[in-house]
């Protein structure tokens, strides 16, 4: 199976961005401004948040086709939550402020 045809969702290209970098420590997925400067997010942190978020949403009993609404400003946590939504199967119905 070629690569394009495996990865044909969301959730399989997340499984596949964080298998072949998640190992490497010195390369981030995302950057986020604390305190005047730029500090990276490794995807080794970025699953541990994605996955810490998903498991909570399944703990609620949010399960496939649930739609979930989130209202944020651009910011890391946004990406877990949205993430960690698609990975459950539910539907991210996002509000912005």
């Amino acid at each position: 199976m070629s690569l394009k045809k495996a990865l044909t969702t969301v959730p399989s290209l997340y499984k596949y961005i964080i298998e072949v970098y998640g190992a490497d420590e010195d390369k981030y997925i995302l950057k986020r401004k604390s305190e005047g400067q730029y500090k990276g997010i490794t995807y080794r942190e970025f699953k541990e948040q994605t996955d810490s978020f998903a498991y909570g949403l399944h703990s609620l009993g949010i399960k496939r086709n649930d739609k979930i609404s989130i209202i944020s400003e651009n910011r890391p946590e946004w990406v877990y939550a949205d993430m960690a939504m698609q990975n459950l199967g539910a539907i991210n119905v996002p509000l912005y402020p």
